[in-house]
């Protein structure tokens, strides 16, 4: 369960919601590379277990270049490679 703070802002744009990490938790982005991605399905499986890792908020993949960022709180690179490897994929 990942523990933020809410802020309602107005832009010109209309009211926006900014999430932002309660105190004592450091929100970090991480990219990765994997390999074996060859279609938008290999993409979400990739997504989906990663995106199950405790403290992980936004996960993207691309499979044309093996691009995986994930963004979150509290995840280590282990965590990430084993979901990696759970999708069926090899963490680069």
């Amino acid at each position: 369960v990942l523990f933020l703070s809410a802020l309602l802002q107005y832009t010109p744009w209309g009211y926006m919601v900014r999430l932002y990490p309660k105190k004592g938790k450091t929100m970090s982005v991480k990219n990765y590379t994997v390999e074996g991605m060859t279609c938008g399905h290999c993409e979400m499986s990739v997504k989906e277990e990663v995106g199950e890792i405790s403290g992980v908020s936004e996960v993207t993949a691309d499979h044309t270049t093996g691009a995986v960022t994930v963004t979150g709180t509290d995840f280590t690179d282990e965590q990430v490679a084993a979901a990696v490897t759970e999708a069926g994929y090899t963490l680069k």
